[in-house]
This record gives structure tokens, C-alpha cells and sequence, in this order.
């Protein structure tokens, strides 16, 4: 594992996994999935479903920071953290037949560390508490999937969902976000309604096509051998389905079950398993470990310096 994201998980371990967000945050939080965030919404009358336009970069360092000294740390502790949580735009620059990279910009929330998820949830909690009162207001169930918002309620609340999407637009901007202009869904009984690629319709459910599509791709890998498959463009085929099968079993576990059987079959015949051994796994800390992890500024950052020791 990169030496970066080494110290990028224990910043997640021992900072931000011990911080109580909403009850409506399901996204990268411990003990719930994108099963508990559809599951308010399944049997509704209506579901709205809402995306953030550029949600990670829109967190700037500034905010990032703000995020840590909120906690109580040091500016030379917030500082470090935030650093580590944080990249800027680079700039290729070529200058007398050398190559230089330069920072463009300010420094903002990167897609893809297992930091950022949990550093929106803890600046997110305003907003999500916001939102939840939004929605009782009007008769709607609210929850957040990192940057995706669904709102559900029954017949009742139909004639109140203009005022409710005009006053969440507010409260998003007002909290220094933006929602997606052209990702606003709204799904009624009588169509397929989805919340974060779950099925609610009568229950938390895979959509048929896209098992369909993930038994053929299966089939051909059994056939014809992974060379060439993809589940989803780029990666690993066998990281993929891997991950796929274990979401199948997450939202239906009898299905899944079936699922798994058949991936573990492909994986042990390219020893996917072995080579894997290795990946890396939340951990969360126990009291003692809360206990005895460093404060100081010294302590923090002799331990930040260690991931980056050979």
C-alpha cells in the first residue's frame, strides 16, 4: 500500500471513524451500507433522488482544516492532517528541457482517499441536520449517501415537493455546496424507483439488469478466461467482481451466497485470494487503543513520519 494512504487510514482510524455523525449519513460509516440508506425509502409513494455537482473538490483546504481544529487540534496538528488529507491540481511544466510539476490552485478533497468520505460526513452534519428538519416539515424521510441525497414520503406529500426542492436547493447552497443540476430524479410507485443503485420499490433489491449482466459477463469469464473482461472500465476484472459479489450479498444475501460461490471458483483459479492476502481492512479501535493514541504534536507527527520511513 502506498505510503500515503498508509498514513491516510490511520488518520481515518484513529481521528475521524470516533466522530458521531448524523444518523442520516450512511456513506463510509461503520455499521452502515448503502442498504441502510435505502431502506428508509422502500414502499414510498415518491423517492427524489439528488447528486452534488463536484463534491469533493468543492471542499477546500481551508474547510478541511476548519474540520480538525472543530475538534479540538492544534493549527500544527490540524495543519499536518490536513495536508495529508488534501491535494492540489499539478501542473506539468517543461523549462529548459526539464520536467518540473507545479501546484495549481488550492489544495482541495481528493476522490478516492479513504479519508475524504468520513471529513464530508463530519462537515456535512449541519447540513444533514438541516435537511432532516426540511424534510419532517414537509412529510419526507431523508438520509445522505456521501454525495447523494434521497427525500421519500407518501401520496400526501406530492403537492409539497416543489417547495421542498426549492428550500433543499437553498440549504445546500447556503452550506457551501451545489447540487447537480441535471441529476434530480424523481421516481413514483409506478416506475422502477432507485436509491444509490438500489431497488425500493417493495424492497432492497439489485436491479434485474444488472444481475443479468453480471451472470453474462461470469459466463464468459468461465468460458473464454478473464482476457479482455471488465466488469466496470479500468481495474482489475477479478477486483471487480469480487466487489460486485460481495454488494449482491450485502442487499439480498441469498442471492448473493449463490454469487459469491461462483466468484470464490474463478478468484482461487487465478489465485486472486493469495495475492491479496495483504489488502487492507478498517479497523476500528477499541477504548485502549483510543486511549493510547498520540495527542501531542510531537507524537503525531513522529507517527505521521513513520509511513513514510523505508
Amino acid at each position: 500500500m502506498p505510503k500515503l494512504k498508509k498514513a491516510q487510514h490511520w488518520v481515518l482510524e484513529s481521528v475521524l471513524n470516533i466522530v458521531s455523525v448524523h444518523s442520516n449519513a450512511h456513506g463510509c460509516v461503520i455499521g452502515r451500507s448503502i442498504k441502510t440508506n435505502a431502506e428508509p425509502h422502500v414502499g414510498k409513494a415518491v423517492v427524489i433522488n439528488q447528486d452534488f455537482k463536484n463534491f469533493f473538490p468543492s471542499v477546500t483546504y481551508a474547510r478541511i482544516k476548519g474540520v480538525f481544529l472543530a475538534l479540538g487540534y492544534s493549527n500544527q496538528v490540524a495543519t499536518i492532517f490536513s495536508l495529508l488529507c488534501s491535494e492540489p491540481k499539478i501542473l506539468d511544466v517543461s523549462l529548459l528541457g526539464e520536467d518540473y510539476y507545479a501546484q495549481r490552485g488550492e489544495r482541495f478533497l481528493p476522490q478516492g482517499a479513504p479519508t475524504s468520505p468520513a471529513i464530508t460526513n463530519i462537515l456535512c452534519e449541519k447540513l444533514d441536520f438541516r435537511l432532516t428538519g426540511l424534510a419532517n416539515k414537509y412529510g419526507f424521510t431523508y438520509t445522505r449517501y456521501v454525495d447523494d441525497i434521497t427525500f421519500s414520503g407518501t401520496h400526501d406529500s406530492f403537492d409539497k415537493i416543489t417547495p421542498l426542492l426549492k428550500y433543499s436547493r437553498y440549504v445546500v447552497n447556503s452550506e457551501n455546496f451545489n447540487l447537480h443540476p441535471e441529476k434530480l430524479r424523481i421516481m413514483k410507485r409506478n416506475a422502477k424507483q432507485e436509491v444509490t443503485g438500489v431497488v425500493v420499490n417493495e424492497k432492497t433489491n439489485i436491479p434485474k439488469g444488472d444481475l443479468k449482466r453480471f451472470r453474462a459477463l461470469l459466463f464468459q469469464i468461465e468460458k473464454d478466461g478473464i482476457e479482455g473482461k471488465y466488469w466496470t472500465k479500468g481495474g482489475n476484472v477479478l477486483a471487480q467482481i469480487d466487489g460486485y459479489a460481495n454488494y449482491i450479498f450485502q442487499i439480498e444475501p441469498e442471492k448473493g451466497v449463490l454469487y459469491k460461490k461462483r466468484v470464490n471458483v474463478i478468484l482461487e483459479k487465478y489465485n486472486y485470494k493469495e495475492k491479496h492476502k495483504a489488502t487492507y481492512v478498517p479497523k476500528v479501535l477499541d477504548k485502549r487503543e483510543k486511549a493510547n493514541k498520540p495527542d501531542s504534536v510531537g507524537g503525531i507527527f513522529n507517527k505521521i513520519m513513520s509511513f513514510f520511513r523505508k
